[in-house]
């Protein structure tokens, strides 16, 4: 026991005097031999294409890491301090947001921001065209009843204009939305990329398990400065492993009544486990999907998305959100936050109720280890 006592303590001592500083960092020679290029990322990109047509995809319990226990009592203060730190970090951990934040450039070929004009200028001339068809039916009927009336004549301007007004609120109530090629395609994929990767079976999977089509799947671009749309990345380039997080939206634009309407609905989520790290599968959570166009901000929110499930179309049906903007504006990137809120389990407070009882673990280690101490001394044969 004595011996062993000598050991700890000159090991205390050691670690004390090369004990490392705040300002202290490694210095020395580089094994540039083992340094690794392309280190892979665990990010979220964001995919964009214009259709009418958005739909390309669908028709185990975790648990906590053990807490690593030493078996040197001298060292147990600090292996308890640095217990109920990670303790006190996980329950923060688990008992926050997990965020995720993407951007992505609406640069297509035939336009660098969207709605481009087409948009609107197509329906003005339908509208324009209506008002107009109203205004010639009045005036021909207006001039059969009097043969003599004149173009300035007031009764005629006043029955042209009565026309037009309500041809305009006919045409804006009977507004609908519906899909067109200049509709907005957004796909959010999460997950870990790595350059240079050209491994494809992540997608193989995904397509076969989802029933994606892949030719509309391929048209989706992350468009990056410096390079055409077609040539920017595809979804699932460079993706290292499966991902963890797929959404596909569809944002329409309509004109109505001198304003551009949007109405953002959820095509397919796929959400196979949970965002949050040492969490368990299968339980509900908060998912709120958050789109910044300028100054707008609509979010998309799910009170009650269980992980390890994946949301069709007719799932979705329900989820949308519309957002009111002038008919002449347009966007030249769009900006997505996915948040996921913490589960209903109480792991969080088992953990803080765990930190706190710092005092009492310190107390049973340093038993223990007293108490193994001892049967090991006792256990050795006697020296002659």
């Amino acid at each position: 026991m004595r011996k062993e006592l000598s050991i700890a303590i000159l090991t205390v001592t050691v670690v004390g005097c090369t004990a490392p500083t705040p300002n202290s960092f490694r210095t020395g020679d580089a094994d540039y031999g083992s340094v690794k290029t392309h280190a892979p990322v665990a990010e979220t990109r964001v995919f964009v294409r214009q259709s009418g047509v958005c739909k390309s995809l669908g028709a185990s319990a975790e648990s906590l890491p053990p807490l690593a226990i030493s078996a040197l009592s001298y060292i147990v203060k600090e292996g308890i301090a640095y217990g109920k730190d990670y303790l006190d970090k996980q329950a923060a951990y688990l008992s926050a947001d997990v965020v995720l934040n993407a951007n992505a450039y609406l640069t297509f070929d035939k336009s660098n921001a969207w709605p481009n004009e087409s948009t609107a200028q197509e329906a003005k001339q339908n509208r324009d065209g209506q008002v107009a068809e109203a205004a010639m039916e009045a005036r021909d009927s207006y001039q059969q009843a009097h043969p003599k009336a004149r173009a300035t004549d007031k009764g005629l301007v006043a029955s042209v204009a009565e026309a037009e007004n309500a041809a305009r609120e006919r045409y804006d109530k009977l507004t609908k939305i519906q899909g067109s090629d200049n509709d907005l395609c957004v796909l959010i994929v999460a997950g870990e990329y790595q350059a240079h990767n050209g491994h494809t079976k992540h997608k193989e999977d995904f397509t076969k398990f989802s029933g994606a089509n892949t030719e509309l799947l391929d048209k989706y671009r992350m468009a990056v400065p410096g390079t055409t749309f077609n040539e920017s990345p595809k979804p699932f380039d460079n993706l290292a492993s499966d991902p963890s997080f797929i959404a596909e939206l569809h944002v329409v634009p309509t004109v109505v009544n001198d304003k551009m309407v949007y109405t953002i609905k959820p095509n397919y989520i796929f959400y196979p486990k949970p965002l949050h790290k040492n969490t368990a599968n299968g339980l509900e959570r908060k998912v709120m999907i958050e789109l910044v166009f300028g100054t707008n901000k609509p979010a998309l929110s799910f009170d009650t998305l269980k992980s390890g499930w994946v949301y069709d179309n007719d799932d979705l049906i329900s989820k949308y959100v519309m957002f009111e903007a002038p008919v002449n504006q347009s966007y030249q990137s769009i900006s997505i936050k996915v948040t996921e809120g913490p589960d209903k389990m109480p792991t969080a407070k088992m953990l803080a109720d765990l930190s706190a009882r710092d005092k009492d673990l310190e107390k049973y280690l340093i038993d223990k280890i007293e108490s193994l101490s001892k049967e090991k001394a006792a256990a050795k044969p006697a020296v002659p």
